[in-house]
């Protein structure tokens, strides 16, 4: 795995050289992920916290597809981690264009016009009860949002690409899928809506930090 040094998101209007880097581990996709028991920038969690959080990663490791199905939006976000993880890691999104940001944002514009199509995609193929559909477009959505090193929404569209394959090998197999196991679908499209809007935002102040 490579490893790079990343800052805390919120500290965007610091020059580089003010920023606290953490080592961390650089998975498949460029996805970029704390220890259990920290956040994105480095911070520990608080014992409650992250216990509460290894406990729920415990549960829903153990948990059949239909057990899975029943936790809540904020159980979802916390069992996969997600807030380990960057929303934009604009070191990646910088090397990807060799720092040129017309390009970025030409980039950034195609992005943009992938997600409409994509998300539009899935939520229909939600409501057909298409899942290999599902899978597909929110492939198509990860590799996407990877090239502009938007972790925590390709995270999460690897996640529902790979829930959709296992619903869709489950009905392949004859067997009926249960609302329980279908709504858990329905859980990580509202979460991709509400990261996307955060990508747009920490996107937009990357690029206004970079134009002054």
């Amino acid at each position: 795995n490579k490893t790079c040094s990343v800052y805390s998101l919120r500290d965007s209007d610091q020059p580089s050289s003010e920023r606290h880097p953490t080592s961390l581990h650089m998975g498949c996709g460029g996805s970029t992920e704390a220890q259990p028991n920290q956040t994105a920038d480095g911070h520990p969690l608080n014992e409650e916290a992250g216990n509460k959080q290894l406990k729920l990663n415990d549960e829903a490791a153990k948990q059949p597809t239909n057990e899975a199905a029943k936790l809540t939006k904020e159980e979802v976000y916390v069992s996969a981690n997600l807030a380990s993880i960057q929303t934009l890691d604009e070191d990646l999104a910088s090397e990807q264009v060799n720092g040129d940001m017309e390009i970025l944002q030409e980039l950034h514009t195609m992005v943009r016009e992938q997600y409409k199509t994509s998300y539009n995609e899935i939520k229909q193929a939600y409501k057909e009860g298409d899942y290999a559909r599902v899978a597909s477009s929110a492939h198509a959505l990860k590799g996407a949002m990877c090239n502009l090193g938007a972790n925590r929404f390709a995270k999460l569209s690897g996640l529902l690409e790979n829930y959709g394959r296992e619903l869709q090998a489950i009905i392949k197999a004859g067997t009926p899928v249960t609302e329980d196991q279908t709504h858990l679908v329905s859980i990580y499209i509202e979460l991709m809506a509400g990261e996307w809007q955060e990508y747009l935002t920490v996107f937009e102040d990357f690029v206004k930090w970079t134009a002054n």
